[in-house]
């Protein structure tokens, strides 16, 4: 969690189109794209990255930029699961856009569903590791500084554990992921050829109770956008040591 005098600080307003311009995305992206609506993959996608660097890499039209942190403002969480029975490229033979009910082969209920038993990922030498066969994922939408639409960080397996524990330690406060400015970390875990990258979040100084509101409608301007991103598998990804444990 952040410090204690981050959570008495506010963030400066003005620097969020999402806050000051939030109520008129739609008629700019009416406008710039023609009626065409915003497809998923439109939107920016950050994941980890691979070997256990803690930089992240953030995709533009000048070509990467990095930092070690990435700061905004989170306007929706979701869970994903894709399951594909060879490989991890192309559409997935089953996917849960809610994490909860599957469509496709197999489908049904993932809770229920064999895919979803630690232990039945395949590694790709074709050994078991302690994972799922079925990918789950957690999505988070946020806001940065001079944007108007929001990036998503694709957090893998590996990172579903701290991530919850924060979100555990912030519901504990009575604060809402939406209230404040978020900062995402990298830490490095594993070692030799199995490092991996491990999402840290943490809070920063608290938007005033205008701009949560703000921050509120513009999130439900953009809920179809929201619900229709997938998951995607990122190549290369280490999550071979991920164990049940873990969760």
């Amino acid at each position: 969690m952040a410090k204690k005098e981050n959570a008495l600080a506010t963030i400066d307003e003005a620097q969020y189109p999402a806050l000051t311009s939030g109520r008129n995305i739609n008629a700019v992206m009416k406008v710039n794209f023609g009626g065409d609506d915003v497809k998923p993959e439109d939107l920016i996608t950050i994941k980890l990255p691979t070997g256990g660097s803690i930089t992240w890499l953030i995709p533009t039209t000048e070509g990467e930029t990095s930092t070690l942190v990435l700061e905004g403002i989170l306007v929706h969480i979701a869970m994903r699961r894709a399951y594909w029975k060879e490989g991890n490229e192309g559409f997935p033979d089953c996917r849960a856009i809610d994490a909860r009910i599957g469509v496709g082969d197999p489908g049904g209920d993932c809770s229920a569903c064999p895919n979803a038993v630690f232990g039945t990922k395949i590694n790709k030498d074709g050994s078991k590791s302690g994972g799922q066969a079925c990918n789950l994922r957690r999505l988070l939408f946020m806001v940065r500084e001079g944007d108007l639409l929001p990036i998503v960080i694709d957090t893998p397996a590996t990172s579903l554990v701290p991530v919850k524990n924060w979100l555990i330690a912030i519901t504990s406060r009575g604060l809402f992921y939406y209230q404040f400015l978020t900062r995402l970390e990298l830490t490095a875990a594993g070692s030799g050829q199995e490092k991996y990258a491990i999402v840290k979040p943490s809070c920063g100084p608290l938007l005033s109770p205008e701009a949560t509101e703000k921050i509120l409608n513009y999130a439900k301007t953009l809920q179809e956008v929201f619900s229709a991103v997938e998951v995607s598998v990122q190549d290369g990804q280490r999550e071979e040591n991920f164990t049940p444990q873990e969760m």
